[in-house]
């Protein structure tokens, strides 16, 4: 008898399970780093603001109102481990 299939052992691999593969190792990659750069701004206390500033880590700051702004931390200052996950406070 002949069969007419060459390589019957030949083991395949849906095209989904690569798909699903590369979305587990990017969503693992994520949780394991914290999360991306485009998480809500960590919360910043008026005392924790007043020792950036005295420290000269401060670049800049945008206030939305009198109760709200941004702070964005300079270059020298995201270096310093007690910022390694923040790049700005709000």
């Amino acid at each position: 008898m002949s069969n007419n299939n060459p390589n019957p052992n030949k083991f395949r691999v849906s095209p989904w399970l690569v798909y699903a593969g590369i979305l587990l190792i990017f969503l693992f990659i994520s949780i394991a780093t914290g999360g991306s750069n485009f998480e809500e701004p960590a919360q910043l206390t008026s005392s924790k603001f007043n020792n950036f500033l005295e420290k000269g880590q401060i670049e800049k700051v945008i206030v939305y109102n009198k109760s709200e702004a941004e702070v964005y931390l300079t270059a020298a200052a995201l270096k310093d481990k007690t910022h390694s996950k923040h790049h700005h406070y709000q």
